[in-house]
């Protein structure tokens, strides 16, 4: 079942002077690789994002991984072994 969220979100702050976000032709905000090299530099700065580009990076985050397949089959040649690092979780 597609759970479906709102995507109206939140209003920029005007005041806002950090990374700017992309605006598609269709006024979807994109992220690009600018705008997170410029993201990362903010931080290191102490600033904080404003809650619509928090808001659109959450949604990107969750429109990707919905796509993604939440369980995946890795065969793994006799005798070969692999070690997993991290959470795993699944069926």
């Amino acid at each position: 079942m597609v759970q479906h969220i709102f995507v109206g979100g939140c209003e920029l702050d005007k005041s806002y002077s950090g990374p700017k976000l992309d605006v598609t032709d269709e006024g979807k905000y994109q992220i690009t690789s600018d705008f997170v090299e410029g993201m990362i530099e903010w931080f290191k700065n102490g600033k904080t994002l404003p809650k619509r580009y928090v808001w659109e990076i959450v949604l990107g985050a969750y429109e990707h991984f919905f796509k993604e397949e939440s369980l995946v089959t890795v065969d793994i040649a006799e005798g070969v072994t692999c070690d997993v690092i991290g959470d795993v979780h699944g069926k």
